[in-house]
């Protein structure tokens, strides 16, 4: 039961951090896109 337990704990830290990843890297690819449109319209 235990380790069960901590395996799910583990996948809960794990889906948690790849939601941050994913979220940041779209973020950053809003900032890089939005950059490049500023740059085109010069």
């Amino acid at each position: 039961m235990e380790l069960n337990n901590n395996f799910k704990v583990d996948n809960l830290f794990a889906i948690e951090f790849l939601y941050i990843q994913a979220l940041s890297s779209l973020i950053i690819n809003y900032f890089i896109v939005s950059i490049n449109m500023k740059e085109n319209k010069k």
